[in-house]
């Protein structure tokens, strides 16, 4: 009850917001005597439910907008960091490919398979639940309403819902984040090598440098013996 009571409130609120924002272009009668019955109304919700709510409901659906938002923002980072690994991967012969790069992607992915589920789960439990469908992710019409008239745009994007099911580890973004940790690994698996010179191991390096490597005499022919990459 108190919840629905804060929503319906939340709603008046913002709608006596947008239309606070026009009223000095009101010039039909009609529209100002709507604006005037909607904060009639408001007023009245909270003054009857004053021991339930503040006089303030749309600061708290605000709130819990944009701690949605941030949470939202936070699995696009997640998703962004990998897709940028990838993509600096497939470069042959990239300057972002040091050993460095390399070295901290190589440890970073085990990392993050076995942490993806705990960070998920995290997002999810601090989602704003009531202002989203269980079954489509989608933003429920009074959180809609909300996110529009506050012009919380990017809530409001076409693929948020896709973002909302990834918190629950379902939908087209888990599956694609899935499929790029199975792309980085299986590149730094084939790409990427490590060699013995002078008995010191030298790595990780990309395989695409591998004939500028031999050609540069940094590395010989018979380091690379052992690595089964380029027993060929």
């Amino acid at each position: 009850m108190a919840n629905q009571l804060l929503k319906r409130a939340a709603v008046l609120q913002a709608k006596l917001k947008f239309l606070e924002e026009q009223q000095n272009f009101f010039t039909d009668r009609e529209d100002i005597l709507a604006f005037q019955r909607l904060k009639k109304q408001f007023d009245a919700v909270v003054l009857r439910h004053r021991d339930e709510l503040t006089s303030n409901p749309l600061a708290i659906a605000r709130q819990g907008l944009e701690n949605d938002q941030a949470l939202i923002n936070k699995l696009r980072q997640i998703d962004a960091e990998a897709r940028l690994r990838k993509a600096a991967l497939n470069m042959p012969h990239s300057a972002l490919l040091t050993s460095e790069f390399l070295e901290n992607t190589i440890e970073w992915l085990p990392s993050q398979k076995q942490s993806l589920e705990e960070q998920l789960s995290i997002v999810h439990s601090r989602l704003s639940h009531e202002n989203w469908d269980k079954s489509s992710g989608e933003l429920l019409p009074h959180a809609m309403a909300i996110a529009e008239i506050l012009s919380e745009d990017d809530l409001l994007t076409p693929d948020t819902h896709e973002w909302v099911a990834m918190a629950s580890t379902k939908g087209p973004r888990y599956a694609a984040y899935l499929e790029t940790l199975a792309t980085i690994e299986e590149i730094t698996t084939k790409k990427v090598l490590y060699v013995m010179h002078a008995g010191e191991r030298l790595g990780p390096l990309p395989l695409d440098d591998l004939e500028k490597l031999l050609g540069e005499r940094a590395v010989f022919p018979f380091d690379l013996a052992c690595h089964q990459a380029v027993d060929d």
